[in-house]
């Protein structure tokens, strides 16, 4: 793909542009291909093929879309079908299933987005749509791999012992929870943020660590709150 040649200074990470969309760009738009002389399109406009996007994005159904981030237009299908179809009560449904979803593996919102459009087995009907769990009905359709379990609960375990902290610390159960969450929807590797992936994890599961480098390693990697104790 030929160069974009841009002429102000991105002030926002691409997984971010996604997120917010494009309405907040207006300060900062993409130029011209330098051979065509074609302005390049940025997440969500129109496009006809992947060449008529900028740099890293793809053409899918005539749209500029970002796969290495939660595709605006996919937010907006599901909160379709949940406020405007189902009457669910959700303001800001799309941004909130943005701020959500960042970061998941395709597989993973998959099958959230299936569920949530009731496409799956169990269904979400429209009756449990308006509960206000609905959206954990979907999370817990994507699947968790025993050994990603395995290794989260490794990690409950070593820290216990090395905080010195009963079972039913909120400090350990943050940590499990949190674990749990990027084991479920998180792909192995993401080059694009290397933090947003489950291989990120395996830092702390170095079996030379002393007790303060796993605690340090695992409020780091896992942002546990309230904090394990050092």
């Amino acid at each position: 793909m030929s160069r974009l040649i841009a002429t102000c200074r991105p002030l926002l990470s691409l997984s971010l542009l996604t997120l917010i969309g494009v309405s907040a760009l207006t300060g900062c738009r993409p130029e011209l291909d330098e051979d065509t002389g074609v302005r390049l399109g940025i997440v969500g406009e129109f496009c006809q093929a992947d060449a008529s996007c900028r740099e890293d994005l793809v053409c899918n159904n005539s749209q500029c879309v970002d796969l290495n981030g939660g595709d605006p237009s996919t937010c907006a299908t599901m909160c379709d079908r949940l406020v405007n179809v189902c009457g669910r009560d959700e303001p800001n449904c799309t941004r909130r299933c943005e701020l959500t979803v960042e970061g998941w593996s395709e597989q993973a919102l998959t099958i959230f987005e299936n569920c949530t459009l009731g496409m799956s087995t169990p269904e979400l009907t429209c009756e449990e749509a308006q509960k206000p769990k609905a959206p954990d009905f979907c999370y817990a359709q994507i699947p968790l791999d025993p050994q990603r379990v395995e290794r989260c609960d490794a990690f409950v375990t070593r820290a216990r012992a090395a905080a010195s902290l009963g079972a039913d610390d909120a400090s350990l159960e943050s940590l499990r929870t949190r674990c749990y969450v990027i084991a479920r929807t998180r792909p192995e590797t993401n080059p694009a943020d290397p933090a947003q992936s489950w291989a990120n994890t395996q830092a702390c599961a170095a079996t030379d660590l002393s007790d303060s480098e796993l605690i340090t390693c695992l409020n780091d990697t896992f942002k546990v709150s309230p904090a394990l104790p050092e």
